[in-house]
C-alpha cells in the first residue's frame, strides 16, 4: 500500500460542470470533469446537508471517511464569521 499527499480543490463552472484539481508533488494529474447525472449513474450518491448539522461520510463497510462538520446554529453566528472576514481581510491589506 502507498500514500501520498494530495491536494484538492473543488473546481464549479457555470455549466453545471465540477471536478477536483488533484495536485501529488507539484505534477498535476489528469481528471475528467463529469456533470452531476453522470457521477451518480457511475454510482456516487448525492445527500441533502443544510449545512449546520454535521454529517458523516461513511462507505459500504460503515466507516467514517469524512465529515461535514457544520457550523454553529445560533443568530449570532454568521455576523461574528462575517466580522471576523472583514478584520482579516482589513489586516491583509494594511500590512
Amino acid at each position: 500500500m502507498w500514500h501520498a499527499l494530495l491536494r484538492i480543490s473543488s473546481t464549479r463552472w457555470g455549466d453545471g460542470m465540477a471536478g477536483p484539481s488533484l495536485t501529488r508533488m507539484g505534477a498535476s494529474l489528469p481528471c475528467t470533469l463529469r456533470t452531476l447525472s453522470q457521477l451518480i449513474h457511475i454510482g456516487f450518491t448525492q445527500i441533502q446537508w443544510d449545512g449546520i448539522q454535521s454529517r458523516p461520510l461513511v462507505d459500504v463497510n460503515g466507516h467514517i471517511f469524512a465529515v461535514l462538520a457544520g457550523r454553529p446554529d445560533i443568530p449570532a453566528y454568521a455576523p461574528a464569521v462575517t466580522h471576523a472576514f472583514d478584520l482579516l481581510a482589513m489586516s491583509t491589506t494594511t500590512s
